[in-house]
């Protein structure tokens, strides 16, 4: 479908999206490729907004955007390959200690995509990939911003008053309710608060 990465392998789904591994020829470096499922208009806006916010974040424990393009008519982005493994798998194991040090780290990158005025609105331990590095040190990165939204703007248009976007476990009240306009940043704080609950008794709080 898009010559210049090569042949595309499936390494995940998202909500708004498949995401391919494939071989960047312009970059010489493997690659994350993620297309859109639909691409009717507001999911094409969905997916520009995605990538023109995340382009301002730089971050270590938020996954980059390279670039988004669109190739005959499948909008795509580019992204790094992370390599890991989803935190509840990545944590098994390791001490409540060790478990808060990713938290925190979680925490940052989550901060830092709210400095730039980002909600991501699905924080749950499949969209978040820790690596291991060569002297053993784990690195969480918050992955898959489909369904975030802009703090400010006109972003929540795209969003349908009483539509629920998000998973139902990890999800704070407002988003049950389908309540847009009470949707900010505190509801990725809920999120987050629902990791901590399973960092400490190895189960979902729901």
């Amino acid at each position: 479908m898009i010559d210049r990465f090569g042949t595309l392998t499936p390494i995940g789904e998202g909500q708004m999206g498949a995401v391919f591994e494939g071989y960047d020829s312009t970059r010489n470096c493997r690659v994350a490729i993620k297309l859109l499922k639909s691409t009717d208009s507001d999911a094409v806006r969905r997916m520009q907004r995605e990538a023109a916010v995340l382009s301002r974040v730089r971050h270590p424990n938020v996954c980059a955007i390279h670039e988004f393009d669109e190739t005959d008519g499948q909008p795509w982005i580019m992204m790094p390959l992370v390599e890991g493994c989803a935190l509840d798998q990545a944590w098994q194991g390791l001490p409540l200690d060790a478990r808060v040090d990713l938290l925190i780290d979680i925490c940052r990158g989550v901060e830092a995509a709210h400095a730039a005025g980002l909600i991501h609105r699905d924080i749950k331990p499949a969209n978040i990939l820790v690596c291991r590095d060569e002297q053993g040190l784990l690195t969480p990165v918050v992955m898959d911003f489909g369904v975030a939204r802009a703090e400010h703007g006109d972003d929540g248009a795209l969003t349908a008053t009483g539509e629920i976007v998000g998973t139902p476990e990890s999800m704070a009240p407002e988003q049950v309710r389908g309540e847009r306009e009470h949707i900010d940043r505190r509801t990725d704080v809920w999120a987050i608060g629902g990791l901590l609950y399973r960092a400490l008794c190895d189960r979902s709080p729901f």
